[in-house]
């Protein structure tokens, strides 16, 4: 509540109004000016035509330069993209395949292992 009621007198207040500068009576003359630089479009443009003639080049040429790039030419079709899957299944195969006769070897080699401990002690305990 007290809250509603600060904003209901706050809104009721006459808009601050800033003093009239009154006249100076010293004898000194005003300050002058600022120095602020205006820079117009024209002269930012000059400043950067300098720096490109600085390092003996020119913008312009530079601007209008028609550049090859690599990826106008990465454009796929569905065709293209169908071998490529067809591609990457094929080494998925390949792949599992190879994972599974790993994977078989050693399964075998485990067995193989546990068989000789097996027969190990069937001999000591004889």
């Amino acid at each position: 509540m007290a809250k509603s009621s600060h904003a209901a007198s706050a809104a009721k207040l006459p808009p601050i109004r800033k003093r009239q500068r009154s006249e100076s009576f010293s004898d000194s003359p005003s300050p002058p000016p600022s120095k602020k630089r205006s820079t117009t479009p024209s002269e930012g443009a000059n400043y950067r035509d300098e720096i490109w003639k600085l390092f003996g080049k020119s913008r312009d040429r530079y601007v209008a330069r028609d550049v090859f790039s690599d990826d106008e030419e990465m454009e796929a079709g569905a065709s293209d993209l169908e071998k490529e899957e067809l591609i990457s299944a094929k080494i998925a195969r390949k792949e599992d395949e190879l994972a599974l006769a790993a994977e078989r070897r050693h399964e075998e080699e485990k067995l193989r292992k546990r068989k000789e401990r097996e027969m190990m002690m069937k001999r000591q305990a004889h």
